[in-house]
Order: C-alpha cells, then structure tokens, then sequence
C-alpha cells in the first residue's frame, strides 16, 4: 500500500517540477519581450551572425552527441547547467549595463551571444518531455507556457531591479527544476523494454530502439554502427510547399512561420517608451502566451495527435498575418493587439514542435523536435537580419521582399493544405501516403502484422505504441491501463511474432515496413498461412 500510494506522489513531483522548470526556462529565452524591464536596440548584422553561428553549432554538438548514443542529454548534468550558467552570465551582464555598469564592448557582444544559450536549454527540455506521455506532454507544454505569461505579468508589479534579476536567475532555476523532475521520474517502475534489454545486451548488431534511454542497459546498447544509428530525414522542396502534412512541410511551416512574425516584431519593437507602452506591450506578451495554452488545452480535450497538430498549423498562418496588419495600422499602446497575435502565433509554434514527435513515424522523436527548433532559430534569423538590422541601411528593401516571399509559400501550403483534404480518400478520414507514394504509415504496416500474426485489436494498439518507442509506463498512460496489462500484452506480443526483445520487434517492424514500401522486394515475415 505504501508503494502504491508513493507512485501518484513521485508522478506529480516530477510532472510539476516538469512545467515549472519549462517555465522557467520560456522567461529566460523570451526576456526580450520584458520591455517594461529594459529597451532592446537593434542587433547589428555582425552580432546577428554570431548569434548563428552560436546557436548552429550547438545544435549540430546536440545532434552529434545524440547521434552517438553517448547519453541522453536531459541526464548530463554539467550540460544542463553549463548551458544554465552561460545564459544567466549574458543576461546578467545586460542587466548590470541597465543599472550603469559600462562594459566593454566586446563584453556586451558576448553577453548578448551567451544569453542565446536559453534555447539549447529549451531543446534539452523537449528531450527530457519525450519520456512522458501525450497526455503529460501536452499538460506540462500548457502549463509551462501559462506559467511563462503569468510570470510576463506579474513582474510588473514589482521593482525594476528585482524583476530584471529574477529574470536572470530564471535559467538557473530552470536547471535545477530538471534535475529535480528526472530523479523523481527515474523513481519510476522499471519498464519491460529494460528488462528485457538486459537479458539479451550481448544481441550482436543489435539497435538502439527510437525511444531516449531510460536505464543503464537502454543507454549502452551497441555503438558499432555509430552515426548510421540515425535515419536522418530527407528534406524536398516540392514536399515543403504542397505537402504541409509532411516532414519537409513541417519544417518549412515553422520556418515561414517564424519570418513573417519576425516582420510584425520589427513593427511594435520601435514603440517601446519606458513607460505605459512598454507596461501594455509586456503585459499583452504575457497574456497572449497564455491565450494560446488555454486554446489548446480545450482542444486537446477533443482533438489529438495529428488533428491537433493540423488545427494549429492551419491557424498559425491567419494570426500572423493579422499581427502585421494591426502593428502596422496602429502606434503607441494600441499596438499591445499586435503583441497578443504575435506571442499567440509564437506559443502556436511552439505547440508544434512539442506535438511533432506524435506526428512523424521517424526513427528519431528527439531529431523531428530538434529539426523543429533550428528551423523557427533559422527563420528567427531571417526575419530580424532583413527587417530589422538591415533596415537602415542600402538593402532596406531586402526585408520586405523575405517577407512578402515567406507569405506567398505559406498561401501556396494553405492552399495544397485545403486540396489535400478534399481528396475522397481524407474525406473519409483515410491515411494518406506521402509524396513519393511508397512509404506505407507505421499504422498501415502494424495492421498488416496484427493480421498476419494473430494478434487481438488491444495488442495492435499497444504494438503500434511500441513501434513508435514508447515504453512501457507511457503506454500505459495513454491506454488509460495498468502497467502490468501493458506488460501481459507485450508477452503476447514477443511470443505471437516470436521475438525475444524490444529491439527485434522494431527490427521485424522496419523490414515490413521496406517491403510494404517496395524498397526491399521479397517474402513477408512471419508464418506463413
């Protein structure tokens, strides 16, 4: 009984220092929209650049480590807080230049630069969000961003120097809240998957599984294929303008996306004044973060995986168009409007990265949220180069030509976006293949299985999951199950497709799944009837 009664304790601690620390981490990457706290200027092109360069190169550091199998990431701590710390400093430092410390210049360059160090963070925190299930990651996601608002809020109501400092710290916090959510979280019951791994560790060419490590034997699996671990995926233009539901479309939505916000910034950014203006335009921030979270918490009452996903793609594109047109029609506090659109598109976007994993059947949930990332960073790039920093200079027209570009693509994907539905087959709710027509969805391929194997509607489900590298305890989550029924089911499951381990049922998966493709020619797995 004590056990027992433990468990919905460890899941709450690690679940809300979860959000919290997303929280957390949100206040200290959006700290330029605290405009009642300070003015930002414009960032020159050279600073702009190293701000690139920076952020590339950590995210290709991530992708390489990952790719290794070196640790999961969330679980080094001297990454985390290394990250932490070099945020705080640069904010830190912006904060002592408000209060009169003059700094070097080169000191301001790199404090700017480092306080970019908030978004490696943010990616660690999706990694350490992929262990949870759909329904928890969608409430921490919720959570996390009405706390990031509520904290836009509050902080002006309270000293100047005090709420610049909190916003310092917020980094700081965020590290240590993760620490403390991923120990309550490896409090956790051990899953099938570990027990499993351990008794057939010596496997040779066996794979790590899709799914982040959760243990000791899921993290040292074999490292002799080394990068060829990872199927990186394959990115097609004509897939990024008239296949929006698509891997490419996804990436080129985020990126177009995040230009034509970055137009409306370059708006109500000049109309910061210290005073009221700035109050209502960081007030406005806040609320528009949290208007987005409860949108899309009563949505995903309803709605859910691929259908939330695509309900938030297709509104992203109207509300940034109308945060444009209102920080252009409209000054001084009248554009507190275009600041609610604005962070309600980017909250919106953010919303999709988080959801994207239960989207894309790839083999790598944690590279489809980090292709996610650096694709609003790199269009964040584009947009503030062209439309701010350039500006007043000879190429001022340069930004409204990006601008005007990114929106045409993103009619031209609304358009293929509405084409695709009419279709008789999504009319039906039917899936549809991509655009090369010889992919068969990782849904497709386990109903086949199902069928050649014998197994029960329940079973099918819980395949499915573990085809996706879900573990036990989130399937048992999502099911709305017990973990030792999910455990039962995967017993069946090995024993039906007679499979020994987690890893060689993903390995029956994906050769169904080249044949079902017509990528490898030949019998089909299995017994035969």
């Amino acid at each position: 009984m004590g056990e027992t009664a433990a468990k919905p304790e460890i899941r709450n601690i690690s679940w809300m220092a979860a959000w919290a620390g997303l929280a957390c981490c949100l206040v200290s990457k959006e700290s330029i929209r605290y405009t009642a706290l300070w003015t930002f200027g414009l960032k020159s092109p050279t600073l702009m650049i190293a701000i690139l360069v920076f952020i590339v190169a950590g995210f290709l550091g991530m992708a390489l480590a990952w790719t290794k199998r070196k640790t999961a990431l969330w679980k080094c701590g001297p990454l985390v807080f290394g990250l932490a710390f070099v945020s705080f400093a640069g904010t830190a430092v912006h904060v002592l230049e408000e209060g009169g410390m003059l700094a070097p210049d080169w000191l301001s360059f790199l404090a700017k630069v480092a306080a970019e160090a908030s978004l490696l963070l943010l990616v660690v925190y999706a990694q350490y969000l992929l262990q949870f299930s759909w329904s928890e990651r969608l409430s921490v996601f919720v959570w996390g961003i009405i706390g990031a608002g509520a904290w836009q809020i509050v902080l002006i109501a309270v000293s100047v120097d005090l709420a610049r400092w909190l916003v310092a710290i917020a980094a700081l916090l965020s590290a240590g809240l993760l620490v403390v959510s991923r120990r309550s979280f490896a409090q956790r019951p051990p899953t099938v998957e570990a027990e499993t791994a351990d008794q057939h560790s010596s496997a040779k060419g066996a794979r790590p599984s899709m799914a982040l490590p959760k243990n000791k034997a899921a993290s040292t699996e074999s490292n002799q294929t080394g990068t060829a671990l990872l199927a990186w995926p394959r990115l097609s233009l004509r897939d990024a303008l008239l296949s929006p539901k698509s891997f490419s479309g996804y990436v080129a939505t985020i990126f177009l996306v995040s230009i034509v916000l970055m137009g409306a910034y370059s708006q109500w950014r000049t109309q910061q004044d210290g005073q009221l203006v700035s109050m209502l335009v960081q007030a406005s921030s806040g609320f528009g973060f949290m208007l987005t979270a409860l949108v899309v918490s009563l949505l995903g009452r309803s709605v859910r995986d691929k259908s939330l996903l695509y309900v938030c793609q297709t509104i992203v594109l109207p509300v940034a168009l109308g945060a444009l047109y209102i920080g252009t029609a409209f000054q001084g506090p009248g554009v507190s409007l275009s600041v609610i659109l604005f962070d309600a598109a980017y909250s919106a976007i953010l919303f999709v990265i988080w959801l994207s994993p239960d989207v894309f059947d790839r083999n790598d949930s944690f590279i489809v949220v980090w292709a996610g990332f650096l694709a609003y960073k790199l269009g964040w790039f584009a947009g503030v180069l062209t439309t701010a920093s350039l500006a007043h200079t000879t190429a001022w027209w340069l930004g409204n030509v990006v601008v005007v570009s990114a929106f045409l693509c993103l009619v031209v994907q609304c358009s293929a976006f509405v084409v695709g539905n009419l279709r008789p087959g999504n009319a039906q709710g039917q899936p549809q293949a991509d655009s090369s027509g010889a992919r068969a969805s990782l849904e497709q391929v386990c109903g086949r299985l199902s069928e050649r194997f014998g197994l029960t509607a329940r079973e099918q489900d819980v395949l499915l999951l573990l085809a996706k590298g879900r573990t036990a305890s989130y399937i048992a989550r999502d099911l709305v199950v017990s973990e030792p029924t999910v455990r039962t089911h995967m017993s069946h499951i090995y024993r039906k497709m007679d499979v020994a381990s987690h890893q060689q049922l993903l390995d029956t998966v994906e050769q169904a799944t080249r044949q079902a493709s017509g990528s490898e020619p030949g019998n089909n797995p299995g017994p035969t009837s």
